[in-house]
């Protein structure tokens, strides 16, 4: 019989192995250009709050270059620089227009940024990609909203997905898998043309309504979040937050997966 030290030792040794081939063969998080936004939030005086980190001690700048706003920042190598003072517009409301009102962040070294946007005990963060990880083509993974009911009357609160544009002239297919707020129905698809800074956020029509599974391509990379303005998860479930996430692109996906080879890396050290 094996120990259950050297067992241990050993299971251990072969998570540092998967970590590090993986770590060799995926994108990173990590970088000194990105490109994001806030979707639109059950509440509208939410907080909405970013983080940057880094390995080293570097420099950089947060901007909305729409509106001329511009915020330089250091971060210590290891440590947190917390962005609380941002414009109230960077929160895109709405359905299907364009605005131009995409946050940015540059930097000297690589950094790791993350977005969190709250209001009292409703709250949800997401990773942002770099631009150097995000690419052109993406399927959402987003949620169906709250029963219409709940707040404040009648109000809906969609499923929703948030396109931010890296460059200038990218051309966006978008096939729904849901009927959107401004009467686009579902499995049908439409373009839009975005430069870069530019968002386009597309809600759905009904709050029972999910746009998982639409389909979004464009000529050039450009970065996509989706999630709600507010949810059940599960449904009926009585704690209820907004939701938002990142996505990452169809050339990021794989077919093996750590938890898979570490089990047989496992089993077979066991049967050994």
């Amino acid at each position: 019989m094996r120990s259950p030290i050297i067992c241990s030792y050993v299971f251990n040794t072969m998570i540092l192995i998967c970590c590090s081939f993986l770590l060799g063969h995926a994108q990173s998080n990590e970088g000194k250009e990105f490109w994001f936004e806030f979707m639109e939030h059950r509440d509208p005086n939410n907080s909405k709050v970013v983080m940057i980190t880094s390995r080293v001690n570097t420099t950089g700048t947060i901007s909305v270059p729409s509106i001329g706003f511009s915020r330089d920042f250091t971060v210590a190598a290891n440590d947190v620089t917390v962005f609380r003072d941002l414009p109230k517009l960077v929160e895109t409301k709405g359905s299907e227009y364009i605005n131009n009102n995409a946050i940015q962040i540059v930097s000297d070294d690589p950094i790791s940024v993350y977005i969190h946007q709250y209001f009292q005990m409703r709250s949800e963060a997401s990773i942002v990609l770099p631009r150097s990880s995000v690419g052109s083509e993406y399927y959402v993974i987003a949620y169906s909203g709250v029963p219409t009911g709940f707040g404040n009357g009648n109000d809906v609160f969609p499923s929703e997905f948030l396109i931010v544009a890296n460059e200038d002239k990218t051309e966006i297919e978008i096939t729904l898998s849901a009927n959107s707020v401004r009467g686009k129905l579902e499995g049908t698809s439409h373009s839009v043309e975005l430069n870069r800074g530019e968002v386009y956020q597309v809600q759905s029509q009904e709050w029972s309504d999910d746009l998982t599974g639409s389909h979004i391509k464009a000529n050039k990379d450009f970065s996509l979040f989706a999630g709600t303005t507010w949810s059940q998860v599960p449904l009926g479930c009585t704690f209820m937050d907004n939701l938002i996430e990142q996505m990452y692109p169809v050339s990021t996906w794989g077919k093996r997966y750590v938890g898979h080879l570490l089990l047989i890396l496992l089993q077979t050290y066991l049967e050994s």
